[in-house]
């Protein structure tokens, strides 16, 4: 089983609240069936694929970063902010890039969302910095991203 939700913009938590609305509505249903999911009390959800192992959630951005996709390093930079890259969007863009919240396990739906939107917030706002010329290079940028999120 896998949901979506999408949505333009930066309305993280209505595309949370529709698969969270969802969630309630399956889980009535399993339950009606005398199902549920698996779950384990050490690992959390158990699925099918072991990366989601956890919450089961996964929480994918797409951003368009062009100043910073011109440094080699980009991926690197990312996983500074604790941002898994999955790579370019493939929406035909070669600057938009699809990066999702690294660590799942030990950690809530909740905290998971608030992780990618810091990380996100500060990627973007390292891309203000390379694009207004404050930064002169995408390691400064996301340095100074990373100082303020640790603030």
């Amino acid at each position: 089983l896998c949901l979506w939700s999408r949505r333009s913009g930066a309305d993280a938590f209505g595309a949370l609240r529709v698969l969270t609305e969802a969630d309630i509505a399956i889980r009535a249903a399993l339950k009606e069936a005398g199902y549920e999911y698996a779950f384990s009390d050490a690992f959390g959800f158990l699925t099918s694929c072991p990366s989601n192992l956890g919450t089961a959630l996964r929480i994918t951005f797409c951003l368009r970063v062009p100043h910073l996709v011109k440094d080699k390093k980009w991926k690197k930079h990312c996983g500074q902010l604790g941002l898994s890259v999955a790579g370019f969007s493939g929406h035909g863009a070669e600057d938009e890039i699809d990066v999702s919240c690294a660590p799942q396990l030990a950690r809530s739906e909740v905290d998971q969302a608030l992780w990618a939107l810091d990380g996100v917030r500060a990627l973007l706002d390292a891309e203000a910095k390379l694009e207004s010329g404050e930064a002169s290079d995408a390691a400064e940028a996301v340095g100074a991203a990373v100082a303020e999120l640790a603030a």
